[in-house]
């Protein structure tokens, strides 16, 4: 399925743009039901590419591929699935070349296998490295650091990351989000580099004299919560804490303190919005830790839809749902089960098209991924798909649509300092989408939440995207279950996530209490824009829109969401006034 195995992510920040970077070209046809499909030429190159995959088996890996229609050249590189395997062999690539004609070019030399990482002396541990980081710093102008080899690790393309860090007394001069690496190039000793490269570290690459301690008594000071207090969780930078209520669980935000960089001391990290919430006083109910609701991959029948008017009330603020507003929906598995599912074809101005994904909203409205709206010509929807590569007349039509509305804070880091989150884009289609609808039970509009998601919360994602990161897309309509994570466990549980105030992190929790949370269960490429969907009182609600992660279902990765909860105002001001 699409997502057990959310766009081409260097970090966990940048935006999943290879989830609709599954290129295709799209054929010139008379009639607009009919639009959208995928180039033969560039089939016959993806069967091939699939083809030589299955012929050349990686043991205890895979094969990693580009998507042919960027290029027009196919590409796999063999990697290895856990990051405790070593590459076994010289090279293992090939390529095929699709225009005119399928030209293949093959690198294979050595054994198609990976075999445990040796526990011997590591690269970082040998003598040259002394010299190597010595030279490293004094080129880079570190003063008072170190690099820890004690908490190296190799990353998937065998290169070894050791974290610098600032010897004791002193403060790192220099602000980025994460940890930043010397990376040593294993096993050929040519190099030490950094990473991030400097253009994206804010300061000086060098250590001052410490300035700043952060203890977690003051966050009781600094944020006052009546009936209760913080617990806090020690970092490499300071401290994450989060609220604990004698009784109800009435506080909503979290806070940091940072002992470093330019922004050192307390700060709301999370849901600033709710910074005068306090903790309630009530009796005979005392806090327990929230448990993870059992999750399923199949959305449960029987969950309604709603309208135009529940979604958009005339009036202001958002009521709950009327009864006389409800639309009954079933909701299974089948096809055009999942009405609210919309396919679309984004075509960029160089004429390529792109595959992202978005619910229906209302007659004329479609809500998906800013990232896949920002440069984009038009839109193409196709409404009641179930099979992409198969027409059905009895439910299909497709609505095209240039009337594209991107979140102003999307790719705008002046407010929190990322680019990527608030990823959230509304579609205006001037024809009436449920009147056009040739199976009205087939198209249907799902609905906006009236309150924010819970830790545990088990929650779907559906879309047509790929099967595995750079895998093959899915024919069919897909959907898997995953659970919704608070910030602070989904930074705790993760190699490198960290959401914004308007993110939901969702994924497998860690139920084999490794750290990290499980893998195999994501959204991925092709997914952009789709709906993280969740049972609301009966009711199917779009909580969050699929929008970047690193990779796919991998080990302590989880997917990013941006919160339709938090956008909601933007979302129902653009469709009351567009």
């Amino acid at each position: 399925m699409k997502i057990s195995s959310l766009v081409l992510a260097s970090s966990a920040h940048a935006a999943w743009e290879d989830k609709w970077n599954t290129m295709v070209a799209e054929k010139t046809r008379t009639m607009s039901d009919v639009q959208g499909y995928i180039d033969f030429q560039l089939r016959d190159c993806i069967a091939a590419r699939e083809s030589m995959k299955m012929a050349n088996p990686i043991e205890n890996g895979q094969w990693k591929c580009n998507e042919p229609a960027k290029t027009g050249r196919a590409t796999c590189e063999a990697v290895c699935q856990n990051d405790w395997h070593d590459q076994n062999w010289h090279r293992m690539q090939f390529s095929i070349k699709c225009k005119e004609g399928l030209k293949m070019r093959e690198q294979m030399v050595g054994e198609r296998s990976c075999s445990p990482r040796e526990r011997g002396i590591q690269c970082w541990q040998e003598p040259w490295a002394d010299a190597a980081i010595k030279s490293f710093f004094k080129k880079e102008g570190f003063e008072n650091a170190e690099v820890d080899r004690t908490k190296c690790r190799k990353n998937r393309k065998g290169k070894a990351l050791c974290p610098i860090r600032c010897k004791p007394g002193f403060e790192p001069f220099w602000s980025f989000k994460r940890q930043i690496y010397a990376v040593f190039n294993c096993p050929s000793k040519l190099w030490v580099v950094l990473n991030p490269n400097r253009s994206r570290i804010r300061g000086k690459t060098t250590c001052v004299a410490s300035s700043y301690e952060c203890n977690a008594e003051d966050a009781n000071k600094e944020y006052p919560l009546a009936n209760g207090s913080w617990e806090c969780r020690k970092s490499e930078t300071g401290l994450y804490c989060e609220p604990k209520c004698n009784a109800a669980d009435t506080v909503r935000y979290r806070v940091k303190c940072t002992t470093t960089g330019f922004d050192k001391g307390w700060v709301v990290s999370t849901y600033k919005q709710f910074s005068n919430d306090v903790c309630e006083f009530e009796s005979g109910k005392e806090t327990t830790d929230v448990e993870f609701q059992e999750t399923t991959d199949f959305i449960p029948a029987g969950l309604n839809t709603c309208t135009t008017d529940s979604n958009f009330p005339a009036s202001r603020g958002f009521p709950g749902l009327d009864d006389d507003y409800r639309i009954v929906g079933g909701v299974t598995v089948q096809a055009n089960s999942i009405p609210w599912a919309v396919l679309l074809h984004v075509k960029t101005y160089s004429g390529w098209t792109g595959q992202c994904a978005g619910s229906i909203l209302s007659e004329h409205w479609v809500v998906t991924a800013a990232h896949c709206c920002r440069g984009i010509r038009s839109i193409t929807g196709k409404f009641g798909e179930h099979n992409k590569y198969h027409y059905d007349q009895t439910s299909e039509f497709s609505l095209t649509t240039d009337n594209i509305f991107i979140h102003p804070k999307y790719y705008d880091s002046s407010d929190d300092g990322t680019k990527m989150n608030y990823d959230v884009c509304l579609l205006k289609f001037e024809e009436d989408i449920l009147a056009r609808a040739p199976n009205k039970e087939a198209v249907k509009p799902i609905c906006l939440p009236t309150e924010d998601v819970t830790h545990g919360d088990a929650c779907w994602v559906a879309g047509w995207g790929t099967t595995s990161y750079g895998g093959f897309g899915a024919a069919e309509l897909q959907s898997v279950g995953v659970s919704i994570m608070d910030h602070n466990y989904c930074m705790d549980k993760s190699f490198s996530i960290d959401p914004q105030e308007d993110d939901i992190c969702a994924t497998t929790w860690d139920k084999n209490h490794d750290g990290f949370t499980d893998a195999g269960k994501d959204a991925c490429q092709g997914d952009s824009g789709g709906a993280l969907i969740c049972n609301r009182d009966g009711f199917a609600t779009v909580v969050g829109v699929v929008s970047r992660g690193n990779g796919c279902a991998y080990k302590g990765e989880p997917g990013l969401y941006t919160s339709t909860f938090v956008t909601k105002d933007w979302i129902v001001e653009t469709v009351k006034t567009k």
